[in-house]
């Protein structure tokens, strides 16, 4: 099943994390192959955060930012319809 953009990283990142927990555990002959698959997407996805961080810090940042703009403008908004 496919994340939503908007929460791709944070539903991605529980599952990860529950996964790196049974890493080393027993699992079922479908689960072998899948296992050995995640740990190779797991090493790509770290030499390409390791090659474009800057990049990535960067676009965390602007992101950032538009969540504080974002949040002034609900706040005025809120702001405006209790006065």
């Amino acid at each position: 099943m496919s994340n939503m953009s908007y929460c791709r990283f944070e539903n991605t990142a529980r599952d990860l994390s529950d996964c790196e927990d049974n890493l080393l555990g027993k699992v079922g002959r479908y689960e072998v192959q899948p296992r050995l698959d995640l740990i190779e997407t797991c090493r790509r996805i770290v030499a390409l955060a390791d090659a474009n961080m800057a990049e990535i810090e960067a676009n965390f940042e602007d992101d950032a930012d538009d969540e504080d703009e974002d949040n002034e403008h609900h706040s005025t908004v809120l702001i405006g319809e209790v006065s």
